[in-house]
């Protein structure tokens, strides 16, 4: 039961990973100065088609596969775009033209940062469905700077002050933290000097800690098959 779950959620992800794409490219046609729109009104309509086909892949997906978040909601309802206005006036006017366009392209962008968010909620539940299937635990070696999992380590090789390094203490501070519970990347900068040459809590810092938060999820999924953290806005959350 717990493997057909677990196909049932990477289809989910698939899924979203497909419309995030399509999403991408919308938003990349559907610019107001684009010269392709003088030269070519049909290309008006291809994108103001494409638009609405993909609004509703996107309701079609929420509800066949019963998806259940918060952020579905906000997919569901209206937006600036009426898909039944007609586009005879649009292609002879360009001012028309532009503002559909941008609308076009700024309700897409707006739908492209929900369906990142609604991604990273199922991605989660992918963590969920392995730590499920294999209990035991991520253990975090702080001896041996070393991450095991099931027999298999993944060092975290000294070094000075530099990326290598960063690792370590952003996973050591971040092991001392219950799972689910989203900290400030400050507080960890804070907490292990992780910050500039000036002792500057910048975006120098900021960036460091989020590299080290990255590079941990990378080896971690390419060792273990699971990310170890998650990183949203500046806040980190220990996943399990």
């Amino acid at each position: 039961m717990a493997s057909n779950n677990k196909n049932i959620v990477d289809a989910v992800i698939d899924k979203l990973n497909d419309l995030e794409f399509e999403g991408i490219n919308l938003t990349r046609r559907a610019h107001e100065d684009s010269y392709i729109y003088w030269e070519n009104p049909n290309h008006l309509e291809d994108v103001f088609r494409d638009y609405n086909l993909w609004r509703q892949k996107i309701k079609d997906f929420i509800l066949n596969n019963q998806i259940n978040s918060d952020l579905t909601g906000f997919f569901l309802e209206g937006d600036s775009v009426s898909p039944d206005i007609g586009l005879y006036e649009y292609r002879i006017d360009k001012g028309k033209t532009r503002k559909l366009l941008k609308n076009i392209r700024n309700e897409t962008s707006k739908k492209l940062g929900y369906l990142r968010k609604l991604k990273r909620q199922e991605s989660d539940k992918i963590s969920i469905n392995k730590l499920k299937e294999n209990p035991k635990r991520i253990y975090f070696d702080e001896t041996n700077r070393q991450l095991k999992y099931r027999g298999v380590a993944i060092p975290l090789l000294r070094g000075r002050r530099t990326e290598t390094d960063n690792l370590f203490l952003t996973c050591r501070a971040m092991c001392k933290r219950k799972p689910h519970v989203e900290v400030s990347w400050d507080e960890i900068a804070q907490e292990e000097k992780i910050h500039d040459d000036a002792g500057d809590f910048s975006e120098k810092a900021k960036g460091a800690v989020r590299n080290a938060v990255m590079n941990l999820n990378r080896k971690s999924k390419e060792t273990f098959g699971l990310p170890l953290f998650r990183w949203h806005r500046g806040m980190i959350t220990r996943l399990y």
